[in-house]
């Protein structure tokens, strides 16, 4: 059980980070509107917008996992939609996680009450227990389609993509002259 705790944590921050990667948050300024972020140098110094960079990852991850799980074009039908879905679901509740757990540091920062404290900590709690509960949930729709052995690469899978994802934006920033 604590290794699914792990793997369903990995899949969070995967998440999480493509949530962040997709997020637009511009900021108004003198009329017109600035991004705050650095948008990410591709190859020969060009700019992709994160949108962008969020979207080619998306292709990258759905190749790599069709190539991983071995999908005949029937199975990559009846999955992706599936897929998606969980993604999607996935995504809503670690970003209600994310609020939650900044609600509660705005609470410990404020020394708020102890009631307070108290109620916001059960529910980081109540999202936390959404968050797993996300992938139990479409086990039985990806068995319709996938064997035991493919949901079992498709958990490694987001786990490896997840590392490999991260280090290559970790060496990305590396190049980076101006880090944020």
């Amino acid at each position: 059980m604590k290794s699914l705790n792990v793997i369903i944590l990995i899949v969070i921050v995967t998440l999480c980070a493509e949530t962040l990667w997709a997020q637009n948050r511009p900021m108004e300024r003198d009329g017109g509107f600035q991004d705050r972020r650095p948008q990410r140098v591709e190859q020969f110094g060009q700019r992709v917008p994160r949108e962008q960079l969020a979207k080619r990852i998306k292709q990258l991850q759905m190749w790599k996992l069709t190539e991983r799980l071995r999908l005949s074009e029937e199975q990559s039908m009846k999955f992706f939609p599936r897929y998606n879905r969980y993604q999607d679901e996935l995504t809503d509740a670690v970003q209600n996680l994310q609020k939650r757990m900044g609600r509660l540091q705005e609470l410990h920062q404020s020394n708020a009450s102890e009631k307070d404290l108290d109620g916001e900590i059960k529910s980081v709690i109540a999202e936390r227990k959404n968050v797993n509960d996300v992938l139990p949930k479409y086990l039985d729709e990806f068995r319709q389609v996938l064997s035991a052995r493919q949901v079992a690469d498709l958990i490694l899978f987001e786990r490896d993509f997840l590392r490999d994802i991260t280090d290559a934006l970790e060496r990305a920033r590396e190049r980076e002259p101006n880090k944020p």
